[in-house]
């Protein structure tokens, strides 16, 4: 991706993502979490609504913050400071729980300390 694009879009704070042969703008701070489906990637925003396009996880994990937005999961990125609730090693959005693996578990855990009081 251009250096300049993806500074104007940290910078601006939204980007416009296709998604049924429209440009749709996202706005970070809407942003719960980022679920991969194979070639897809589908956005869950904090309004309860979804939006589904044509995309890999890579290019995302890119191009979104960090440690604002972590990768958690092959197939899944969640914006940190949206996280209701964390239960064993799990993000909880409600009836939805979010593992967090592999080599991304590391990142989350030291985040997660450096954001509890005890």
């Amino acid at each position: 991706m251009d250096s300049n694009v993806l500074s104007s879009i940290v910078r601006d704070r939204f980007f416009f993502i296709k998604s049924d042969y429209k440009l749709i703008k996202i706005n970070f701070e809407d942003i719960l979490y980022i679920e991969g489906l194979k070639d897809y990637v589908r956005i869950h925003l904090s309004d309860g609504k979804e939006i589904a396009s044509l995309m890999n996880m890579k290019r995302l994990d890119e191009l979104f913050p960090h440690p604002e937005f972590l990768r958690v999961h092959r197939s899944y990125i969640l914006h940190m400071s949206k996280i209701p609730m964390v239960n064993r090693f799990c993000a909880v959005f409600g009836e939805k729980t979010i593992p967090f693996t592999g080599s991304y578990k590391k990142a989350v855990q030291d985040y997660l300390e450096s954001h509890t009081v005890s």
